[in-house]
């Protein structure tokens, strides 16, 4: 039986957001975040997830599958508006650097902030970063060993 030779490892990650931004709308203020924030001035190329145990794993950034923009509210500031909106991003791991072995496949999220419960996420962008606030984060691994003969430092797995 042949191994797989492809040495990365896929995980799509899916994060809801929310974004303030100043508008007089709430229309205005969805076409901004949305000309601000989307899949072409996005220019991230990590992400450091952490798992239950606060052990980091850095991802890279493969693509931006998506980033909409759904909805506005009003803020607590008189100007602004809570842009609430959805990303979805697919990420690898090069498995020849890693050494994790099985830990590498748990659940991995974005780190909460250390003052509060919530996460803030510091995107780069091709103009200024920009700042959103997670509210829900998922990350589904797509091609976990298992599935293929796949020699990963410490973890075999085979088709029978």
């Amino acid at each position: 039986m042949m191994e797989h030779q492809d040495p990365y490892v896929y995980a799509t990650f899916t994060a809801a957001v929310s974004y303030l931004v100043s508008a007089r709308t709430r229309r205005e203020a969805i076409q901004l975040a949305a000309f601000r924030l989307n899949e072409s001035t996005l220019r991230l190329n990590q992400a450091q997830l952490v798992n239950d145990k606060g052990e980091k794993l850095t991802f890279t950034v493969d693509k931006v599958l998506s980033l909409d923009w759904t909805d506005a509210d009003f803020s607590d500031f008189s100007d602004r508006f809570r842009v609430t909106g959805n990303v979805r991003m697919m990420f690898r791991i090069d498995t020849r650097n890693e050494s994790k072995g099985s830990a590498l496949f748990g659940s991995y999220k974005l780190r909460k902030a250390l003052f509060d419960d919530r996460t803030a996420w510091t995107l780069p962008t091709t103009r200024d970063p920009a700042f959103v606030l997670v509210t829900s984060q998922s990350l589904e691994w797509n091609n976990i060993p298992i599935v293929y003969g796949y020699r990963l430092k410490g973890v075999e797995a085979k088709i029978s």
